[in-house]
């Protein structure tokens, strides 16, 4: 029979259920963000257009299936412990946010390939295959995580994959980050212009960071990560915290 591990609830059930609040309050910004996108930049390019619908969809069934393993675990198993032994809305999430993840660091590297000199602009294509690589790697994960038997088994055959995904996907956002940061250094002084995307469009695919940072630093908006890719690392965190005895 399955078992909450030596953490109990707090560790497992209560792990799952911050992570699903991080993620409905991220999907709200992000939610706010394509509004204002979409109503105020109509003449945008239809890429633009349709990489924030994608990843406002994307985001929608993340948070959809975060509610729903919330509920399953809370309430149609509510007493029953010994049953929660596989989350297969996480499996299908891990897939998702594999997808969300590539499509924004795709974005930001291709800033990167487009703004910077050479040979330095080729931090940008190895970011582009580098994250392409890992939304393989998540989907195989998800995969395994839908088929697993229980979650102790899942977590003993893929503990490696789970913590390369996760340090992969950091380096990549503190490469992108470190890369912009070197370049808007450099050109300090400079006219940016010809160089700065839409606001809007990048307040839509990351939340903009608190204020008094943005006052010194005006374009710290562009070195925002992911928020599917914060919310999917918190939602592997209880994973390995359910055994089966």
């Amino acid at each position: 029979m399955a078992v909450i591990a030596s953490g109990g609830v707090d560790d497992t059930l209560g792990a799952l259920q911050i992570g699903a609040i991080l993620a409905v309050y991220l999907f709200g910004i992000i939610t706010l963000q394509a509004y204002t996108y979409f109503r105020h930049f109509p003449e945008d390019k239809i890429v633009f257009k349709a990489l924030v619908g994608t990843v406002w969809t994307l985001e929608l069934a993340h948070s959809a299936l975060v509610s729903y393993e919330v509920y399953r675990v809370t309430i149609k198993l509510y007493g029953r412990p010994d049953l929660v032994e596989r989350f297969i809305g996480l499996g299908v999430i891990t897939v998702i946010g594999g997808f969300i993840t590539m499509f924004c660091q795709i974005f930001f590297s291709a800033r990167l390939w487009k703004v910077l000199p050479r040979p330095y602009a080729y931090i940008g294509i190895v970011c582009i295959v580098l994250t392409s690589i890992r939304c393989v790697g998540s989907s195989l994960l998800g995969a395994e995580a839908i088929l697993a038997p229980n979650v102790k088994e899942f977590r003993t055959k893929w503990h490696w994959l789970i913590t390369t995904l996760l340090t992969v996907g950091a380096a990549i956002d503190v490469t992108i980050a470190g890369a912009m940061l070197y370049f808007l250094a450099r050109k300090r002084g400079h006219s940016l212009n010809k160089y700065v995307i839409s606001p809007s469009l990048l307040q839509t695919l990351c939340p903009a960071p608190r204020a008094d940072v943005e006052a010194k630093h005006p374009h710290a908006r562009y070195l925002e990560s992911s928020p599917g890719s914060i919310a999917v690392s918190a939602e592997l965190v209880p994973l390995p915290q359910i055994t089966s005895a």
